[in-house]
């Protein structure tokens, strides 16, 4: 699956699941990187610190990563979900 199909996927299968939308605005609104700033971006997208920082700890340092997992997607925004619920 290319990049861009994979993408496609990932978000798609966030949509079909409401209750993950919260979690998913969330992490966009608190990593997004836009025009301004230090990195500097046409189209907004997700700090490239925070990228690496997730993929470090959710394959470890020695796992080279290309395309991330939908279903880890999922899982994270699950999480997610869940540790904004209790606290």
């Amino acid at each position: 699956m290319s990049g861009r199909l994979k993408l496609v996927h990932t978000v798609g299968s966030v949509l079909v699941r409401p209750k993950l939308w919260g979690a998913g605005i969330g992490v966009l609104r608190s990593h997004l990187v836009t025009g301004g700033g230090v990195e500097r971006s046409r189209f907004p997208r997700l700090a490239a610190d925070y990228i690496a920082f997730r993929l470090e700890t959710q394959y470890g340092s020695s796992r080279a990563v290309t395309t991330v997992d939908t279903e880890d997607v999922v899982k994270y925004l699950e999480w997610v979900k869940d540790w904004n619920a209790r606290r």
